[in-house]
């Protein structure tokens, strides 16, 4: 098995090799980059999904929000609506 995945390997060995000392850092940066904008992905879905969990059921959503709620329960549907641009949206507001 370690030979089959030696086998597999050899035109990346060969490539590295013919790479120049700069360009082989220029590669390294850019697998860095590449693993940080994987990061910054996972990032933006964890912090999406609580408010589609809002969209998708607003009172179960609220009480998620904790301390944040009380604000947003007090304010008149059509004023929330209205000032976060949801007003088009009927079966919301």
């Amino acid at each position: 098995m370690i030979r089959a995945l030696s086998r597999k390997l050899q035109p990346l060995r060969s490539l590295w090799a013919a790479l120049g000392l700069r360009r082989r850092h220029q590669l390294l940066a850019l697998q860095l980059l590449s693993l940080l904008a994987a990061l910054g992905e996972v990032a933006n879905l964890g912090a999406l999904l609580p408010f589609l969990r809002l969209l998708a059921n607003p009172q179960q959503g609220l009480q998620a929000l904790g301390p944040l709620a009380a604000p947003l329960r007090a304010c008149p549907a059509s004023t929330c609506c209205s000032a976060w641009g949801w007003g088009s949206w009927r079966w919301w507001c």
